[in-house]
Formats: structure tokens, C-alpha cells, sequence
């Protein structure tokens, strides 16, 4: 029996059954060895359920003592008096670029574009569509490749769970429960894959870009490369009016950087983004070689929330590995899931000289 104070005992009844006698006559027979083996074998169970339940609570409070830690030296940061960081504080400080960063995704490198011809994108959508307003298109939405050896937890549900897969449950939901306020976002999406029905899950695509400003950037970077092809297209058709490109990206690999972005490191480690939007070109007046154009654009983000086997995570001074947390996948008790989002639309322009 699990008590409230964490301690085990085993139940009257299986210390009954346990209890060995004397029989009928005075004659001890077999039926006592048997009986002592019994009791024997279920003060071994009691005994390693009892180390178990000992080392989930010594976990939960290191998590306590590591979670303060972590507050106490947030707080010192910020200055005396000043509250820890909050969902809503996103002003944070900015990653800056990195290169290849590491994440769930094992292959992802920051800035690459994307190999899989399921995910590519169309460019400029052409011809164009007279005057200055078009529908944006949206993007291909991002299709996961699927499970491999390195990467993914394989199918779900395929074994039973044991004690020590409900044990490493509730430590990881322990720990998520504890980063919310710190790591709102990696809380979020850990809490919801440990909530076990593998729901596609929105992410904040702005929050991102606020705390991760080269993800707009990089958008910027294509649409502007798009732009410049929109001026020669309309061009070589000898555009008199305005013309608006419609266009998508491809996906490109990104992630966050574990040192300045915990929040996004652990949220989401490596993940695809790409853009889609509307660019308007305006042909030269009075005899200039000058064309201009505006454009409108979304950055969109998408993930494949999953675990290899080779990693390991350090929370709150806790290593949960990710081989533990393919277990819960594998065991039916937490689900690998897909994330997906898009941020508000950015606007820009330029001139480009036509000769």
C-alpha cells in the first residue's frame, strides 16, 4: 500500500497469505516453505516499490530546490525587487544568429533550405494579377518525413507501461509544471505532449520573432531576393501598370539557441519556417529607370514535437533523457505531436533601377 507520507507496506492481505503455520497434527509440511517464499517475494516487491516512490520524491524536491535556485538567480538579473519573467514579459533580451544549433531535430542547421520535395514552395506566382491587391497564398504546409533511427520514438502504444514509465510521468510533469513561468512556452508544449492525445498544437510565431529576431530577418531576406525577381518579371512583360506576385517559400531549417532562448530551445529545438506573401511592382513614371515595390508578408513556423534516443535534457539541474521520454510515447502514456503557426503580417519596400 502507497501511504500519503510516501512510504509502502504491503496490504493485510498479502500479509495474510503470506503468514506460514504449523498444520493440522503439529506437522509443518510444504505449505509453510511455500508460504515463506510468498511473504519473502512480497517483501522484495514492497521493498523496490518503496526505493522507487523514494527516488520520485527526492526528484520532486530537487526539482523544488533547483527550481528556487533558478528564480533566485533570474531575480538577480533583473535587479533587487523585480519579479521573474512572466508569459507575458516577451521583451526579452535577443538571441543573436547562430549557426547549426542543436534540438530535437537532428539534422536541422539554421539558414539551409529545405531537401524534401514535399516541402518546397512555388516562388513568385506567376503571371501576376493586374492592380495592387492580391489574396497572399498561404504556404505548403509542412509535411514531417516521419520516424527514423535517429529521430522520433517509432509507434505508439507498442509496449505496456511499467512503475518506473509512471514514475518518469510524473516527474516530467512535475518538472513542466515547475518551468511555467520561466520557460512558458517549453512548458506549454511539454505539458501538452504528457497530456497524451497527440493534437496538432498551435505555436506563437510572434513571440518568436520577438525573441528571435533573425527569424523575421530571414523572411525579410527572401521576400526582398522575390521582389527583385517581380521587378525583372514585370519588366520583361512591359508592365505599364501596377502588377502584384502572390508567392510562398520553401521550409527552411531553424531552432533556437539553447544558451540565449532556453524558453524556444526547449519548446521546440530545431524547427521549419518559411514565408508567403503579396509583392506589388510599380512601373517607373516621367521617364525614370526606377521601379518601386511594396510587399506584405508571414513568417509561418512547423515542428514535428518528438524524441530520439541519443540526447539528453538538463532541467532545473534534473537530466530526463530522451530515450526516458520515448518510453512514455512507446508505453501510450504521452504522444509525439506536430506544431504549426504563423505570425501577423509585415510590410516593406524599394526601388530597384531598371536599365
Amino acid at each position: 500500500m502507497l501511504h500519503d507520507d510516501g512510504s509502502v507496506s504491503a496490504s493485510p492481505e498479502a500479509k495474510a497469505s503470506g503468514s506460514g503455520g504449523a498444520s493440522v497434527g503439529g506437522e509443518s509440511g510444504g505449505s509453510g516453505d511455500s508460504a515463506a517464499a510468498e511473504a519473502a517475494k512480497v517483501a522484495g516487491q514492497v521493498a523496490e516499490l518503496q526505493a522507487m516512490v523514494s527516488a520520485t520524491l527526492a526528484q520532486a524536491n530537487q526539482v523544488d530546490q533547483s527550481y528556487a535556485a533558478a528564480l533566485a538567480m533570474v531575480a538577480a538579473d533583473n535587479g533587487a525587487g523585480q519579479p521573474a519573467p512572466t508569459t507575458d514579459d516577451r521583451g526579452r533580451a535577443s538571441a543573436g544568429r547562430v549557426g547549426p544549433r542543436s534540438g530535437r531535430s537532428n539534422d536541422g542547421k539554421s539558414g539551409s533550405g529545405s531537401v524534401d520535395p514535399n516541402n518546397q514552395g512555388n516562388g513568385l506566382h506567376k503571371p501576376p494579377v493586374a492592380g495592387e491587391h492580391a489574396d497572399m497564398p498561404g504556404v505548403k504546409p509542412w509535411k514531417y518525413p516521419g520516424d527514423s533511427q535517429n529521430e522520433g520514438s517509432g509507434k505508439y502504444a507498442k509496449d505496456r507501461p511499467t512503475l518506473t514509465d509512471h514514475m518518469m510521468h510524473e516527474a516530467a510533469t512535475i518538472a513542466a509544471e515547475k518551468m511555467k513561468k520561466l520557460w512558458p512556452d517549453a512548458s506549454k508544449n511539454l505539458l501538452h505532449f504528457l497530456g497524451n492525445t497527440g493534437d496538432p498544437q498551435p505555436i506563437d510565431v510572434d513571440a518568436m520573432i520577438r525573441d528571435m529576431p533573425h527569424l523575421k530577418q530571414d523572411s525579410e531576406f527572401e521576400t526582398e531576393l522575390l521582389a527583385k525577381q517581380a521587378v525583372e518579371d514585370a519588366a520583361q512583360r512591359g508592365a505599364t501598370e501596377p502588377v502584384t506576385y502572390p508567392f510562398d517559400t520553401s521550409w527552411r531549417n531553424d531552432g533556437a539557441d539553447q544558451s540565449s532562448q532556453p524558453n524556444w530551445f526547449y519548446a521546440t529545438g530545431n524547427f521549419q519556417a518559411a514565408t508567403d506573401g503579396t509583392i506589388t511592382v510599380y512601373p517607373p513614371k516621367d521617364g525614370s529607370s526606377n521601379w518601386t515595390y511594396k510587399y506584405n508578408y508571414r513568417t509561418h513556423v512547423a515542428d514535428r514535437y518528438n524524441w530520439d534516443g541519443s540526447k539528453s535534457t538538463t532541467i532545473f539541474g534534473i537530466t530526463i533523457t530522451d530515450k526516458q521520454l520515448q518510453r512514455l510515447h512507446q508505453t501510450g502514456l504521452a504522444q509525439e505531436y506536430d506544431l504549426s503557426g504563423e505570425s501577423s503580417v509585415s510590410s516593406g519596400g524599394g526601388t530597384v533601377e531598371v536599365k
